[in-house]
């Protein structure tokens, strides 16, 4: 796996899926923001219509986003901005990457990094992120063992 940092904007990065992520009331993150801006509010549309959650620990993929180069874009629900904090950042994104686990996508980019988190630093952010990704995308494929399996008396 591997991982960079960029400056460039969630809705004109060419990746399979951008993660943003969206707080009680509609209060759109700064990933968000952007993804609601080039896609003529696409996103407030569908949390106003409840098709999209602000709640913690859920998260939905979105596809075909107008005005977006990423083919799917996942939103996270962040909660109340006064309590967002680590743990509701650690919910986001395992939401987040567990959605994303059931498409093909192989290059993410993650704007929940640039919410602000009580107590959270940006290194805490990435390393989570980071170690949540291992996690949930590892797939155990192969066993091997030298032995042949016991005779089970009947």
């Amino acid at each position: 796996m591997e991982y960079f940092t960029t400056t460039s904007s969630a809705s004109r990065r060419a990746v399979d899926c951008v993660i943003v992520g969206i707080y009680e009331r509609g209060k759109l993150g700064g990933g968000a923001g952007d993804i609601d801006k080039a896609s003529k509010g696409e996103l407030s549309r569908l949390v106003k219509s409840g098709d999209v959650s602000t709640q913690v620990g859920e998260a939905t993929l979105l596809t075909g986003v107008p005005g977006v180069k990423a083919p799917r874009v996942v939103v996270a629900g962040l909660g109340k901005v006064s309590k967002f904090d680590a743990t509701a950042f650690r919910k986001a994104v395992a939401a987040s990457v567990h959605a994303i686990s059931r498409s093909k996508s192989k290059q993410i980019l993650n704007c929940l990094t640039l919410e602000d988190a009580s107590g959270v630093d940006i290194y805490y952010k990435a390393r989570f992120t980071a170690e949540i990704a291992g996690d949930v995308l590892y797939r155990f494929t192969q066993m091997k063992s030298g032995r042949k399996p016991a005779a089970m008396p009947l």
